[in-house]
């Protein structure tokens, strides 16, 4: 997350947008703006805090021009390996829900042939999305943006083991601007 730019600054933005396109591996996934701006400074105004600023708030978002720079599907995986995702309408879309895929890889060890993933959002308990689906994408429908998903892979020996106390072999979190 990039913190207090310049409020809708078009200079700022082209060079977000030239650091991403030569780093595509950076994951960006949002920037807040400060409401200042580049101009000389105006008079009746605080120097780190312009009026003009604050008062465009009230008419543009917070991202305004920003938004184009900031990807609209990120996730960050500790072993894409064995989980990652991949967008289906996200990007495109801009419906409250959408459908992103999972995409799980498995690797048997120490005689666990299954897996399970759970999903896990913000004040909420793990729930199961997924057991032993290792040959076909699982899709995800139901993705709402704006809101943090964590999805957390397990090895397991079949799809009633318990989780309970063990570390995820993998962890992927997932969000939706």
């Amino acid at each position: 997350m990039l913190m207090e730019t310049y409020q809708n600054d078009p200079v700022t933005a082209s060079q977000i947008a030239g650091f991403l396109s030569e780093h595509p591996d950076f994951n960006l996934f949002a920037i807040s703006q400060w409401p200042t701006t580049r101009d000389p400074a105006c008079t009746g105004c605080d120097g780190n805090v312009k009026n003009a600023s604050i008062q465009a708030l009230n008419t543009t978002t917070q991202l305004s021009m920003m938004g184009p720079v900031v990807a609209r599907f990120s996730q960050e995986s500790n072993h894409p390996q064995l989980m990652s995702f991949s967008d289906i309408d996200c990007g495109s879309s801009t419906a409250a829900v959408c459908t992103v895929v999972g995409n799980l890889g498995f690797v048997p060890v120490d005689g666990r042939q299954a897996f399970k993933v759970y999903v896990i959002t913000p004040g909420q308990q793990p729930r199961l999305w997924s057991c032993m689906s290792a040959t076909n994408p699982v899709p995800a429908s139901w993705v709402m943006r704006n809101l943090n998903y964590k999805f957390d892979y397990y090895r397991v020996s079949d799809c009633s083991a318990d989780v309970s106390g063990q570390i995820p072999d993998a962890t992927t979190r997932l969000f939706v601007r």
